[in-house]
């Protein structure tokens, strides 16, 4: 097993994704138009900020967090928005922010790829940064997508790919109840994406806070 933050670094140092950089993640444009307005909003992993400049240029306060200092770098550089910060942030530890504070968690693929013990842990600490009434929006890879099953299978649905790739596949049931003790599920849906030369299967749920 390789040193994931590492291999994000490397990965941003080379810019994989710089091309998604430009335009927000369909998901991301979909889930806006749920927002209240002027939101506070906590992105969780990301990346190369494309859909945390989106959030921004609606107007609303957005932090955008990612393990890899590298991309966070080329983020602070390429982001001017008074209403943007960037932050460095392990989602597997206490989320550094205040009960109740954010109106919005927004995760778009960065929350599989834990095991269950730590994805349920994640999942109860969104639940306390959101307002009584806040959204969750997250996507993630789904057992449906063609790269289930490469490599090792440490836990039930969740393994390290050929090329030392850690990824935890959801299925829609598994989805329902990591937000089930919190939250009321809005939208579960399932579709496949395609990018480059691939395709891909995701799982996009929205939920609400109890």
């Amino acid at each position: 097993m390789i040193d994931q933050k590492q291999m994000w670094n490397n990965k941003h140092q080379a810019g994989e994704h710089a091309d998604f950089r430009a335009l927000p993640a369909p998901f991301a444009v979909a889930v806006e138009a749920q927002f209240p307005r002027q939101a506070e909003v906590l992105e969780l992993g990301c990346g190369v900020g494309g859909d945390a400049s989106f959030f921004a240029s609606q107007g609303h306060h957005v932090i955008a967090t990612d393990f890899s200092e590298t991309v966070l770098d080329q983020d602070r550089q390429l982001n001017d928005k008074n209403n943007l910060e960037f932050s460095l942030v392990d989602i597997t530890a206490p989320l550094p922010y205040d009960d109740q504070s954010q109106d919005v968690v927004y995760a778009h693929l960065s929350l599989h790829y834990y095991d269950n013990e730590t994805t349920v842990r994640v999942f109860a600490e969104i639940a306390r940064v959101l307002k009584i009434g806040g959204l969750l929006c997250f996507a993630c890879k789904t057992v449906n997508d063609p790269e289930y099953g490469d490599g090792q299978e440490i836990e039930p649905n969740y393994f390290v790919s050929s090329k030392g790739h850690i990824r935890h596949f959801f299925t829609q049931e598994y989805a329902e109840k990591l937000v089930s003790l919190a939250f009321e599920v809005r939208s579960v849906d399932e579709l496949t994406e395609h990018y480059k030369d691939k395709s891909a299967s995701f799982l996009q749920c929205v939920a609400v806070k109890k």
